[in-house]
């Protein structure tokens, strides 16, 4: 349409058949070059359904941003509750949770389960064992079983360390002679995560550890091409335009950009009037961006010093292109700066310090620790995103 059409002359999308296929929080029937990884999900958590009562199964997702986990985790939770009431109506439900979104609290998290169950449970006033218990309960009460996913799992670890998925984890030890109601998947970014649990809790969870890899380019192309037949009409893009698309996300993998570039690429060719979505379009699309849609989401639930710390990591970035990572303290001096300039006083070093470990639990910032043959030990920090997109972003927000 042009600047100057008006509501009036809305009509049927010459693009789009459905818009909402495109959509982050869209689960698609089929997640194609997840089907291993899908089957390993049955084969851990059959139990449930075939044998309910009698397991208490546990997975681990892991995998970087865009590589499918969210979307398997809920595709593979339809199924098995749709499956649960093929078989004579059996009470299994499944709920999807993102700890990052709930505060990486343990409380909250099981508070939302209930109110799943009842709207009006109080979200406060009980521990986080006494609402284990209560949720134990009312899964006896109705006779129905549980599987439980819960999403960015590291804001959980991060804020209460590992002894919140011992809980979980252990919560059918003090159930003797009662069925096994609860089923668990943990949807983790990185598996180093995992060495930082305790070997009691991680016995009950590392057997079942399913990785999901970066989609390579030919992966991403037949994805978007999927997404493309669902959600486009019939020669509203041609292949050149969604290999431009796949050769974009190829270096990262990550297919949720991949989906976001076609959906904006589509945005671009109806503002210009075209009948299909050419390569320009696409070019302008990816230029639009600059950084996967999930960092947006994550930059919203920023505090301001977190922001103000995320900016400063990106302009040292900036001013030192030939690095992949810098120094804490370097970091530090641009913070400040930084706080000078917003107008702000400079939190703690003990401070930043927490604000660097929720940073690097959501994935928004990477850290090591320097090596053999370096004095002392120094923490250098790093970002899997483009340092100007990143700077960009929290500037728009600052």
């Amino acid at each position: 349409m042009s600047p100057n059409s008006s509501i009036s002359d809305l009509g049927r999308s010459a693009i789009f058949e459905d818009e909402g296929k495109l959509d982050v929080n869209y689960v698609p029937p089929t997640l194609p070059h997840r089907e291993s990884q899908y089957g390993s999900l049955l084969q851990t958590f059959r139990g449930m359904i075939d044998t309910p009562g009698k397991v208490g199964p546990k997975a681990i997702l892991v995998g970087s941003v865009g590589t499918g986990k969210t979307a398997l985790s809920q595709r593979f939770g339809m199924d098995l509750e749709a499956s649960a009431k093929e078989r004579g109506g059996l009470k299994l439900r499944y709920i999807h949770l993102n700890c990052h979104l709930l505060r990486g609290s343990l409380s909250f998290i099981l508070s939302e389960i209930l109110s799943r169950f009842f709207p009006t449970f109080p979200r406060r006033g009980l521990s986080s064992e006494e609402l284990l218990q209560t949720l134990m309960k009312v899964l006896d009460e109705e006779d129905s079983y549980l599987l439980l996913s819960l999403d960015d799992a590291e804001a959980l670890i991060q804020r209460e360390g590992p002894r919140s998925l011992y809980i979980l984890s252990r919560v059918h030890e003090g159930r003797l002679n009662k069925p096994l109601r609860l089923g668990l998947i943990l949807i983790l970014r990185e598996a180093w995560v995992l060495s930082t649990i305790d070997k009691a809790t991680l016995s009950t969870l590392q057997r079942n550890i399913i990785r999901l890899p970066p989609y390579g380019r030919d992966e991403l192309f037949d994805i978007i091409r999927y997404r493309a037949s669902i959600a486009l009409r019939m020669g509203a893009i041609s292949d050149e335009a969604l290999s431009l698309i796949a050769d974009l996300c190829a270096h990262e993998g990550d297919a949720r950009f991949a989906i976001e570039i076609l959906l904006r690429a589509g945005k671009y060719a109806e503002r210009y009037g075209a009948h299909s979505i050419l390569p320009e379009h696409v070019r302008e699309a990816h230029g639009s961006l600059g950084y996967p849609p999930s960092l947006i989401d994550y930059l919203r639930s920023l505090g301001l010093h977190e922001k103000i710390l995320l900016l400063a990591l990106a302009r040292e970035l900036l001013a030192n292109p030939e690095k992949a990572y810098v120094t804490m303290g370097d970091v530090e001096r641009a913070y400040a700066l930084a706080c000078e300039e917003k107008g702000e006083a400079p939190r703690s070093h003990t401070q930043l310090w927490k604000y660097l470990g929720t940073l690097s639990a959501i994935g928004l910032v990477s850290t090591r620790i320097s090596g053999e043959g370096q004095r002392g030990k120094t923490t250098f920090i790093g970002m899997p995103y483009p340092a100007d997109s990143m700077e960009k972003a929290i500037l728009e927000y600052l």
